[in-house]
């Protein structure tokens, strides 16, 4: 049967603390939930709903809100569709693996290739049809690209307030595989030289020196702005979403990986006591030379039960501190790359292309100099030659040595 998509989102709407529950289970997995389950949770959270739980079940399931579980065929879950959904709405995104953002990437260079291809032979048809697929993968990793940061801030904030249930083991293995898995891997991917970086900068080359031969077919002009704004939006969001996780995550990283290390080393000492007595310290007084004691070095400061009757799950109260979406620190403005190239066409001729910049746009951050400097190089607009003598090029944060690159001319 087909599904009325204004009836479906009325009856999310008046169900929705059931699909909520259901959608982000815990650590934000979806839940299977019986039919006694249910009836239980209505009556307990929306005591104002009269129709019968079979009712409610079976009309949820013809909108698509409900499926069989794959655990019973006498329980219920949620698509994962509606899940994603469900979860969005509620700020309860999951991680998504960057390898996703790798796929897509992967398939925005093929859509690259199909655009180049319909310039070639004029075919708008062609060009239209791989446009809408372009920005159609631009906006899929934009959105998880957020989605990630999203779900970062909300575990962090969640290990902070000691409100995720996990032991400090628990806690450890989750940061580490988000600091190794995800964040490292994610800054290869969109940091200056990077698998985004290289695809999006080969197809604003294309854009731009393909939407001259199809100027005046309709619709070509915008679409072609469109998807330049789209790809300077991705570029900026996730550069963003990028480095404020990495704020985030570093210290807390840091501090877990000292208190598991902490705890992991009292639970040996005090299972080498149990087993030898107070004799088992000796060598480790004899290892760890303590040259001065003060107060809180003395285990006698902390609760005793943190290091005897619940050692394996050792809380060490982290020191909480505000935890911003915003960074405190200004985000660098990047460095409009259309201006840029308006620039250098007034400019005329450049001797040392990589000076030009830094001198012209010193008001931006270097690493944005720099990307700009780049991507306008990679997209093969410009008559360039590259200088046999090397040079030297001091800022404030860095130097420079390299060959420089002249541009013989603006247009």
């Amino acid at each position: 049967m087909a599904i009325n998509p204004s009836r479906t989102l009325r009856l999310a709407s008046e169900l929705y603390p059931l699909l909520e529950t259901m959608a982000a289970g815990e650590h934000s997995l979806s839940r299977s939930m019986t039919l006694s389950e249910i009836r239980s949770f209505i009556e307990l959270r929306m005591q104002n709903e009269n129709r019968d739980v079979e009712g409610i079940v079976a009309a949820m399931e013809q909108n698509g809100l409900l499926e069989e579980s794959v655990e019973s065929d006498s329980a219920w879950e949620v698509p994962h569709a509606v899940g994603e959904f469900i979860r969005h709405l509620a700020s309860r995104q999951r991680l998504t693996s960057p390898d996703r953002i790798v796929s897509i990437l992967s398939e925005i260079a093929i859509q690259t290739s199909s655009l180049q291809d319909a310039f070639m032979i004029g075919d708008r048809d062609a060009a239209m049809h791989a446009w809408k697929n372009l920005q159609q993968g631009l906006e899929d990793t934009r959105g998880i690209s957020q989605a990630n940061h999203e779900a970062i801030l909300q575990n962090i904030m969640a290990i902070k307030s000691k409100s995720d249930n996990r032991s400090l083991r628990e806690r450890f293995l989750f940061i580490q595989e988000l600091h190794s898995r995800y964040l490292s891997v994610l800054g290869e991917i969109v940091d200056v030289g990077g698998q985004m970086d290289k695809h999006l900068s080969e197809l604003i080359g294309v854009i731009k020196h393909g939407v001259g031969a199809m100027i005046n077919e309709p619709g070509v002009p915008e679409i072609s702005e469109k998807t330049l704004f789209l790809i300077k939006r991705l570029r900026e969001d996730a550069w963003t979403h990028y480095h404020s996780a990495m704020k985030e995550i570093a210290p807390l990283f840091k501090q877990i990986r000292y208190d598991h290390g902490l705890a992991a080393s009292a639970s040996r000492v005090l299972e080498l006591v149990g087993k030898n007595g107070g004799a088992a310290l000796k060598p480790v007084v004899e290892h760890v030379k303590v040259s001065r004691w003060r107060t809180e070095n003395l285990f006698s400061n902390y609760p005793l039960e943190d290091y005897v009757i619940g050692v394996r799950e050792y809380t060490r109260q982290p020191v909480l501190g505000p935890l911003s979406i915003h960074s405190v620190e200004p985000i660098p403005i990047l460095l409009d790359e259309q201006a840029l190239c308006s620039e250098i066409e007034d400019a005329g001729s450049i001797p040392d292309f990589l000076k030009w910049v830094f001198e012209h746009y010193g008001g931006f951050d270097e690493h944005s100099l720099v990307n700009a400097f780049h991507n306008v190089l990679m997209m093969n607009k410009y008559a360039t030659k590259v200088s046999g003598v090397e040079t030297c090029l001091d800022t404030e944060r860095s130097s420079y040595y390299y060959n420089p690159v002249m541009i013989k001319h603006g247009s």
